[in-house]
């Protein structure tokens, strides 16, 4: 389950589950009416998913691509709230290098 909120010049998606493959279209679609406001930070909410396999850090990879893709962009993308084992995930990738990882 991928849960989307707008608050002022924040962008929340909350992610639930096993995150794999099979989120790529409702994530995708989630971030994808703001991707163009150059104002808004990305948050991701990763305090309920349990798993991330490779194809979901291709996804962010992904998401990191098109929401930087223009380099005057002020926004961030934070990833908030991992449970240890996806934290420790994040880590062995590198991603505290390409994502504000909290």
């Amino acid at each position: 389950m991928v849960n989307v909120e707008k608050l002022n010049n924040v962008v929340t998606i909350k992610i639930e589950g096993s995150f794999k493959f099979n989120y790529f279209k409702i994530f995708k679609d989630g971030y994808s009416p703001y991707i163009d406001n150059k104002d808004l930070t990305f948050v991701l909410d990763f305090s309920k998913v349990e798993f991330v396999d490779s194809s979901a850090l291709g996804m962010l990879l992904i998401f990191r691509e098109e929401v930087m893709k223009d380099n005057s962009r002020k926004s961030a993308i934070k990833i908030i709230r991992a449970i240890p084992e996806v934290s420790n995930i994040l880590n062995i990738a590198n991603f505290g290098k390409l994502f504000e990882v909290l």
